[in-house]
């Protein structure tokens, strides 16, 4: 049981981590991309 928890665990990590990164690239872009227009 504690092996697949593991698993899980580091599965929604792989899928966290690039959202998060992506979430923070877009805000980045968007508040630049408001401030020049």
């Amino acid at each position: 049981g504690a092996r697949k928890r593991s698993r899980v665990r580091l599965l929604s990590t792989i899928i966290a981590v690039p959202i998060t990164c992506g979430v923070a690239v877009v805000a980045i872009f968007w508040r630049c991309k408001s401030k020049t227009t």
